[in-house]
């Protein structure tokens, strides 16, 4: 089943890519302020209208069949240690004592520990 749903998203992923590249733009963007031609500021046409519909039944579409697959893999559990193997984790490390950090080569400074002198 996940794999029909899979090909049904990436069908309706391209047919959405594809209605909305097919539809012109319909003015008020960033081409009305350069001067836009008085035909695009009539109404809507009967095409543009079935476009519209197009986009938001693939859109649609989409978005069911993403929540459809999500659902069906019933939201996939970490592989993170369950809180009784974290605690028992804890009580085994309990007696062992933490490890001081190495100094730094050098001395504490950075410096070399023991500079020759008079050279």
């Amino acid at each position: 089943m996940n794999g029909i749903l899979s090909i049904l998203i990436i069908i309706s992923a391209l047919l959405l890519v594809l209605v909305v590249l097919v539809q012109s733009p319909k003015g008020g963007g960033l081409g009305s302020s350069f001067g836009s031609t008085p035909n695009m500021m009539g109404g809507v046409r009967r095409t543009t209208e079935f476009l519209d519909k197009l986009t938001w039944g693939f859109a649609g579409a989409l978005l069911v069949c993403v929540l459809l697959i999500n659902m069906m893999q019933g939201g996939n559990k970490s592989e993170a240690l369950p809180e009784s193997a974290v605690n028992e984790q804890i009580d085994a490390n309990a007696g062992v004592p933490a490890q001081q950090p190495a100094p730094a080569a050098g001395g504490a400074a950075g410096m070399p520990e023991s500079a020759p002198a008079g050279e």
